[in-house]
């Protein structure tokens, strides 16, 4: 099921601007061709939480593209 940033937060609970922000950074999401916009779906909660545990950790998110990428590309 593909969700809009607005109802993925929603949904799972996790502020909007996080979700904005891992986004519009490439660590979530992907652009859809017909409405060009970001869509996100249940396995991005998964990078969420994993995204989270590295910020919590002092990780920065420039870092974060490069390790996602490698786990997540």
């Amino acid at each position: 099921m593909e969700l809009s940033i607005s109802e993925f937060a929603h949904r799972y609970g996790v502020e909007m601007t996080a979700v904005e922000t891992y986004a519009t950074n490439g660590l979530i999401g992907h652009m859809t061709a017909e409405s060009q916009s970001v869509v996100l779906d249940d396995n991005d909660r998964f990078w969420v939480n994993t995204i989270d545990s590295f910020l919590e950790t002092g990780t920065p998110i420039q870092e974060l593209k490069t390790v996602l990428n490698r786990c997540h590309p």
